[in-house]
């Protein structure tokens, strides 16, 4: 069989950057430093990113400087800025380095840069998509704003899994009555209606 279809790992190095995903709630970046603005160190689908709020918004932009490799995780919000804590160099919500305090008459290279991905804001978390060049949306959640339904934060934890097996476990029911009878499936029945 071919690897890349019996492995549904394969997915997640491609057809998974061009999707939304949650990368911290709002009140976990708001907390996460003194001034409330960032950067808060993520991961996702296996890349370090920083979470910001600059002059543009929040924004989710490569965790290292584009000068020598320092930990942008370690920097501060300057005057709307990104700046690294290294030398300074200062980068905008767009990822483009819009100073350089060592030579501040030079003109800024257009290659000094660093990533930058598309984030939104959407249920009371920051939303991150690796790759734009699919039109994906962040998935609709109806229930977070029905007044009937209470919408509860946990301490987050981590999955030893990729992102594939992770969505695929939350869409699977035939599951539950095996490995969440008396809580979340009645263990007595056993078959699923498709929703």
């Amino acid at each position: 069989m071919n690897e890349q279809v019996s492995n549904p790992d394969f997915i997640s190095e491609t057809v998974w950057r061009y999707f939304w995903f949650p990368v911290c709630t709002l009140e976990e970046f708001y907390a996460a430093d003194p001034s409330g603005r960032g950067p808060l160190k993520v991961m996702l689908l296996g890349e370090t990113l920083v979470i910001v709020e600059l002059d543009e918004g929040i924004a989710a932009l490569g965790a290292r400087c584009c000068h020598r490799s320092a930990s942008l995780a370690l920097g501060f919000v300057d005057k709307g800025k990104l700046r690294c804590r290294y030398h300074g160099w200062a980068y905008n919500g767009k990822g483009h380095c819009v100073e350089i305090p060592a030579c501040p008459d030079m003109e800024i290279p257009a290659v000094a840069r660093i990533p930058q991905y598309e984030t939104q804001q959407a249920y009371g978390l920051v939303w991150v998509r690796l790759d734009a060049s699919a039109d994906t949306k962040i998935p609709l959640c109806p229930g977070f704003t029905d007044k009937n339904f209470k919408a509860v934060q946990i301490e987050p934890y981590e999955w030893q899994t990729s992102a594939a097996r992770r969505l695929e476990n939350y869409v699977d029911l035939a599951h539950f009555p095996y490995v969440h009878p008396n809580t979340l499936f009645d263990p007595n029945i056993m078959s699923v209606t498709p929703p």
